[in-house]
């Protein structure tokens, strides 16, 4: 009986590696046949840096259309402090700074993998890296192929909260700051400082917001044309246009969006959502430093994992730290204590697949719940009558 449990145990290892190594392939194969013998490009968000960078230096605006290759509906919409870090990139021929783009992505993987494993003391493996890189619906690799800046941001986030995790607090609210000077609603992550620290936080999360503010205040008064028009770009990415160009992703608000429209609660049912994320972001937040008494790793995963959900933009391209939480929550059962929980996750799973259609949402979440009812099936520590 024993060698036959074994010999179980050793098959289902290898349909998992199995699977896993053929949708790795399905993604590349995939990868040369329309992007690198086919008319889909890569690096597209890359561009609109250097659209911007050009369209600055020669006194235009950098937030109208960033149509220097050819029409399109995007713009930049970075913050003007982020502007002058891309204003470097006058100084560069295009196609030498796609490899370099692309060169920095490659090295923001590694050093998200080489850093939140660290934290969490996961397997440094080749099935770990490849369920990272190809697992979910191939999330991290499309986001990777996008160009965003969102994986350089993210290489910057994994090393602050290891800074956090080893109590060098300043560094951590520091390096957040900076990312939060291209995307703003980075700053959630210093909700991990609370959730670990509690009010000894407080000075720090003072000193960040003040930076942060005075910072965009000083662009202001250099650019203030050029400030105005970035205004506007936000404000019309909170617009239902813009969610309904690029999707209302899939953080609370995309799930608020996706319920309303399921069952056609309200007309506008974008305001609710929006409403409805400004209310689950103070009731969870308030919760998560309030209660929360687990270990430390347990608190940056269980952090990780609201911030995603409140994140009013959340996209692929911002999965890349969230996944090795969630493998961190896996095998320690956190999830799956018990059966109660067990069916209550499983529910809600079945629930958030249903009501997503958001165009970067499905297969990440289809993938990520059968990921989370199986692993333990295939992975389990110890058979019975082993």
């Amino acid at each position: 009986m024993n060698k036959i449990n074994k010999k179980i145990y050793k098959n289902k290892e290898l349909i998992l590696y199995f699977l896993l190594i053929l949708v790795s392939y399905n993604i590349i194969l995939n990868f040369f046949q329309k992007n690198l013998f086919g008319s889909i490009g890569i690096l597209g968000d890359a561009k609109l840096y250097y659209c911007a960078a050009t369209k600055f230096k020669l006194n235009m605006n950098p937030y109208d259309f960033a149509d220097c290759n050819g029409k399109t509906t995007m713009h930049y919409q970075y913050s003007l402090i982020g502007l002058y870090f891309f204003y470097i990139l006058n100084f560069l021929k295009f196609e030498i700074y796609k490899f370099i783009w692309l060169f920095l992505e490659i090295i923001s993987f590694f050093i998200i993998i080489k850093y939140c494993f660290k934290i969490f003391d996961l397997k440094k493996n080749t099935f770990n890296f490849f369920l990272v890189l190809f697992g979910f619906g191939g999330v991290c690799w499309t986001g990777l192929l996008s160009g965003n800046i969102s994986i350089i941001l993210y290489a910057l986030i994994s090393i602050s909260i290891y800074e956090l995790y080893k109590r060098k607090i300043f560094n951590f609210c520091l390096l957040i700051t900076f990312v939060a000077i291209f995307k703003p609603y980075l700053l959630l992550f210093l909700l991990l400082g609370f959730g670990i620290y509690k009010k000894n936080f407080i000075k720090y999360f003072t000193f960040t917001i003040i930076f942060a503010l005075s910072l965009h205040f000083f662009s202001y008064l250099l650019e203030p044309e050029y400030f105005k028009n970035y205004l506007n770009i936000i404000f019309y990415s909170m617009s239902g246009e813009y969610y309904q160009n690029l999707g209302s992703g899939i953080g609370i608000i995309g799930l608020s969006d996706g319920f309303i429209k399921l069952f056609n609660i309200f007309a506008n049912n974008l305001t609710v959502s929006k409403f409805f994320w400004f209310f689950i972001l103070l009731i969870l937040s308030i919760d998560y430093i309030l209660n929360f008494h687990e270990n430390k790793e347990s608190k940056i995963a269980y952090g990780v994992l609201l911030i995603n959900l409140l994140n009013p933009y959340l996209m692929n391209y911002d999965l890349y730290i969230l996944i090795p939480c969630l493998i961190y929550l896996t095998e320690k059962n956190i999830f799956l204590k018990n059966s109660k929980h067990n069916k209550i996750f499983c529910y809600a799973s079945l629930l958030f697949i249903i009501i997503m259609h958001d165009r970067f949402s499905p297969l990440f979440l289809t993938s990520l719940f059968l990921f989370f009812i199986s692993k333990n099936y295939f992975f389990e520590k110890k058979l019975n009558n082993l």
